[in-house]
């Protein structure tokens, strides 16, 4: 559609009992293959601020990336994820966005657990409401 937006998506990388340099590399893998999808941007994320002593520049956060995806194309990024996440090591994905947090482990995800997660992702952040039990 023309009018749709891309979603801005906060991907946060971790693995259980890893140090940093080993989340980091984890997440500068994770971008590589990233940018090799057909997103509307892959990055790392930069608090802007740098260390005292250090050269001027942004400072990257360890672990965390920002993608922007358009919502037709959200399926094959949760799908491409999972996949990610089963190549072993313990990792794990947090999904971020202004109205929504999940947590994506190593196992798997029930169909109608994935819709519920693309529905919530791909909705604007006024439309984004927990269902009701």
């Amino acid at each position: 559609m023309a009018d749709e937006t891309p979603v801005e998506l906060l991907v946060e990388v971790g693995a259980g009992g890893a140090d940093v340099e080993e989340i980091d590399r984890l997440t500068r893998e994770l971008l590589r293959e990233l940018r090799e999808l057909p997103l509307e941007s892959a990055n790392l994320v930069s608090d802007g601020q740098p260390s005292r002593g250090a050269k001027a520049g942004s400072v990257e956060t360890i672990g965390l990336l920002m993608a922007g995806v358009m919502p037709t194309f959200l399926p094959n990024l949760v799908t491409f994820l999972q996949s990610w996440l089963k190549r072993g090591d313990g990792k794990t994905i947090k999904l971020k966005t202004a109205a929504f947090e999940v947590e994506l482990p190593a196992g798997e995800f029930s169909h109608a657990e994935i819709h519920k997660l693309l529905r919530t992702l791909s909705a604007k952040p006024t439309e984004a409401r927990p269902e009701k039990p």
